[in-house]
């Protein structure tokens, strides 16, 4: 993070906490701290966004680092199509897991939307899916992929008529 911010003359901010708790009370008292404020606020205020989407599939990482109940887990696998931020998202775009959105600690997904710039990162044969899904729902304004990915990307999309109206 540190030489991509370098590179960007970008400042970054940690926070240093578990990305998911496991009680909404717990998530309620971070939010009223006074750094994890001051850092989620400079999320929101952001002009550009860099980030990537991450595939469901139990090996994937959010998934290998035992956050999740077992109805959780079984819950993401079946319904998710991808991740923003550690934030789930279903097929249709929408918040996948709204109890386990709200014991996130990251940019909530309708604040990302309201960012100017949402550049992703993203690549592989994973990431088709929430890839595709991610720009059918408007999470994404600039992306940076491969000739395979953005091919898949097509194909998945025509194939599920995202972005046709």
């Amino acid at each position: 993070m540190s030489l991509f911010c370098d590179a960007f003359n970008a400042h970054p901010r940690t926070l240093h906490l578990p990305v998911y708790v496991e009680h909404i009370e717990t998530m309620r008292a971070l939010e009223r701290e006074r750094h994890v404020q001051a850092v989620l606020q400079l999320g929101r205020e952001v002009t550009t966004a860099a980030f990537t989407v991450g595939p469901i599939a139990p090996d994937a990482t959010l998934f290998s680092l035992d956050y999740f109940t077992q109805d959780e887990r079984d819950h993401l696998l079946e319904h998710a199509a991808g991740d923003i931020c550690s934030r789930f998202y279903d097929d249709e775009g929408r918040v996948c897991l709204p109890e386990l959105d709200a014991r996130t600690v990251a940019v909530p997904l309708a604040d990302l939307l309201t960012t100017e710039r949402r550049v992703c990162t993203a690549g592989g044969r994973s990431k088709v899916r929430p890839l595709a899904v991610a720009l059918a729902a408007g999470y994404v304004t600039h992306l940076a992929t491969d000739a395979a990915t953005a091919r898949g990307v097509l194909e998945y999309s025509e194939r599920k008529g995202l972005g046709t109206a």
